[in-house]
Parts: C-alpha cells; structure tokens; sequence
C-alpha cells in the first residue's frame, strides 16, 4: 500500500519531463542512482508525517505521594489527596448507668486502635506540629467537671514528625468527670459526643478526623 501511496504521489506531484517511471533505460542510467532512492524515502517520510497521530497534550495521572513533615502544615499529600483515614472502634459508657439529677459521674472512653497506626496524647504540643487527641461532649444535662485524662502515654519517635512524642498505639482510655444538671428530666438522658484525633503510621498522617459516640444515661427521681 505504501508503495502505491509513493508512486501515486511521486506521478502526481512531479512534471511530465521529470517522471522517472516514464524514462528509458538509457534515460534511468545517467541518474545517479541515489537520488531516486531519495526521492522515493522521501515521499515515504513526508507521508509518514501527514498520517501520523497528532500528540497527545494529557498527563499521566501521578500516584499521589503524602509529604512527610508537619501535619498542620501539610496534612494531605503534594497532589492534595486526602491519605486513609483508619476506622477506630470506640466504647463509651458511664461509671454509672442511672443517676439522680445533681449527680457526679465519669465518662470512661476505651478506643481501639488499628495495628500499623497512632494518635497522639491529649498534651499539647508548644513546636504546634501535631493536633492531641481531645473529647467534644457535653450538654445542658451533662456539665462538665474538671480535665480530660488519659491512660500513661508512650514516648516514642514519630517518623512523620522526625521526633519524639507522647502517643499510643493499640488502645487509648480516657476519662472525663461531669456533674448532672440539677434541672435535668426524668428518663433517657444519653451523652453523644465527638473524638477529635489524628492518626499517623510511619509514612503518612491522616486528616484531623471526627467520629461519633455516644454514652446510655437514665435519670432517676
């Protein structure tokens, strides 16, 4: 086909006293013989240019790559993508499950975490490069009553910070006192809250992540 395609073109395109298909023997060899040869190579190469397929202007997508450094500075990746946050499981229950109104009670959280990750203590951090894990749960029934505590944290080095901070690995407890509303009702009073943390393994750290729990509570005369 491409050879019909360069005879074609070269017919076409050249004057009749120059058509090398049309000399004589005699004719053919006073032309040296490579210049048909490059004549012919190039038709071939301007027709190879003509057919062939424009480039294309898209970009690969890239594998997304989470910079390791500050998480408050860069908490998602160079290309903006968000890293997986992990599924905590979390029980919350009072120390008791029936109170009058005007009691004092203590709410026991016990988080579950998975094999691989961390969060960070409820300390603050004064460099601010990472976000401590905190409790947001409280009502007009359920007062709060002096500071969230923790079990004893770890102190080891973070590989996403480059340093040494408190943590915990496996499973986190906290503990937070309230006092019930003296005006509270009778009945069902249930405490539904939030836990405020970042997890982190050794490559990346998860956005700062919010998930639900809640505590059963009845009020008794």
């Amino acid at each position: 086909m491409w050879k019909s395609l360069i005879r074609s073109f070269s017919n076409s395109s050249r004057p009749a006293e120059f058509r090398i298909g049309n000399w004589t023997q005699d004719q053919r060899d006073q032309v040296p013989w490579f210049c048909e040869t490059l004549l012919r190579f190039g038709c071939l190469f301007f027709l190879l240019i003509l057919f062939s397929p424009a480039p294309s202007n898209s970009k690969e997508t890239q594998v997304p790559v989470l910079r390791t450094g500050s998480f408050l500075s860069d908490a998602f990746s160079e290309s903006g993508t968000e890293a997986a946050v992990p599924e905590l499981q979390i029980f919350a229950e009072f120390n008791q499950f029936q109170v009058a109104s005007g009691s004092q009670l203590t709410l026991e959280v016990r988080v579950i975490i998975p094999e691989g990750w961390h969060l960070y203590s409820i300390q603050s951090s004064e460099s601010k490069d990472f976000v401590p894990t905190r409790l947001k749960a409280s009502s007009s029934v359920h007062l709060l009553k002096d500071s969230l505590r923790e079990n004893t944290p770890l102190l080891q080095w973070d590989a996403v910070l480059e340093k040494q901070v408190y943590l915990h690995q496996g499973q986190m407890l906290l503990e937070q006192d309230y006092r019930i509303s003296p005006d509270a009702s009778l009945g069902i009073q249930d405490l539904e809250g939030e836990l405020i943390f970042q997890a982190c393994n050794n490559n990346v750290c998860a956005p700062l992540t919010r998930q639900p729990f809640a505590a059963a509570l009845v009020i008794r005369p």
